[in-house]
């Protein structure tokens, strides 16, 4: 169904209508909300991060709020709303994902993924909202948002846990998109835990790495060897240093990004299978060079290739290989 510049009035008008009966429903400070709301986008670190943390404080009332203000803000504020809906949200996210209208579903999939349970064994993937995550994702990757299909396609790929093959079961729906995302300056904090995965480029790029190419590409080194330089009375916002290192290694970031794709358009026609042949032969030439000659990033990176693609650690890979080779079809559950 077509909207109408009208009738696309009146749905904002209707979604800002409902956030501000929930933020009255809610029974707590409506002009208190909204100015916490504001604080999350300061450059000042640590103002952005006590307004975090007041509005978690604040637990799951305060979810269908801030859900409502997610719908309708821009990508400024949309990262540090998903991270606060991470908190208490997995729940609501749940029901919306199962229940709400198309816009609803694919946030709820973006809050549904960011509150995975942190360094916990228990993976849901058979569960109907799991079910529900995925496929709003995928049409996620089909919107004209660059933002959207970004943050949609990391979602998609990001699991610490063994089990899921979503990666393998879309692998030439995932794989352009995250392709033509690599040049995206989005950070959201995942679990509240430091490191790479927070900066969606890297995510981006360390998937990427695992999954097509002849070689593994170190975004890290390639990218952000040489921080670039910001001036002392700068602050050190996250978001705007990541701008400055997008703006410093643009001619970087553009031929990484079209070295990934002149691969993928050599090798799109094969099946995921054929393709996950062609990474772990690679990733194996690799864990058999001489720890001398390969430096301890690719060697890490072959490794995760190699997990990634059969479904496990195995301790002698070759020796896998050579039992497997014949009849592989796939990560675990496709090896039949």
């Amino acid at each position: 169904m077509k909207v109408g510049r009208s009738g696309s009035i009146i749905l904002v008008c209707l979604c800002l209508a409902l956030s501000v009966h929930c933020a009255r429903g809610y029974g707590g400070n409506e002009s208190e909300i909204e100015t916490l709301v504001k604080s999350l986008t300061s450059e000042d670190e640590s103002a952005a991060g006590d307004a975090r943390r007041k509005l978690e404080e604040k637990g799951a009332e305060i979810v269908p709020v801030l859900f409502g203000k997610l719908l309708t803000s821009d990508w400024e504020l949309k990262p540090r709303l998903l991270e606060v809906l991470s908190a208490h949200g997995r729940e609501f996210a749940t029901q919306k994902l199962l229940q709400g209208t198309d816009a609803e579903k694919t946030y709820a999939a973006l809050v549904y993924e960011l509150s995975f349970p942190c360094n916990d064994d228990h993976h849901d993937y058979d569960s109907p909202g799991f079910k529900a995550m995925v496929e709003a994702l995928l049409k996620a990757l089909k919107s004209d948002d660059k933002n959207l299909r970004a943050a949609a396609g990391a979602a998609l790929l990001y699991d610490e846990g063994e089990g899921s093959t979503v990666f393998f079961d879309h692998l030439h729906e995932i794989v352009p998109v995250l392709i033509s995302s690599f040049d995206t300056d989005l950070i959201i904090d995942r679990c509240q835990r430091a490191g790479p995965v927070n900066v969606v480029l890297m995510l981006i790029g360390m998937n990427l790495e695992v999954l097509v190419g002849d070689r593994f590409i170190d975004v890290d080194k390639e990218v952000f060897s040489r921080p670039p330089e910001m001036k002392i009375n700068d602050p050190r916002d996250p978001q705007a240093y990541m701008r400055k290192v997008l703006s410093d290694n643009r001619a970087k970031v553009a031929e990484l990004r079209a070295e990934w794709e002149t691969w993928w358009n050599e090798h799109s026609k094969l099946t995921a299978a054929e393709i996950g042949r062609l990474m772990i032969e690679r990733s194996l030439r690799v864990v058999a060079a001489d720890p001398s000659s390969t430096d301890d990033s690719t060697s890490m990176a072959a490794e995760l290739c190699l997990e990634k693609w059969t479904g496990s650690y195995h301790f002698n890979w070759n020796d896998w290989w050579e039992k497997n080779k014949a009849s592989y079809k796939g990560p675990i559950k496709h090896r039949k």
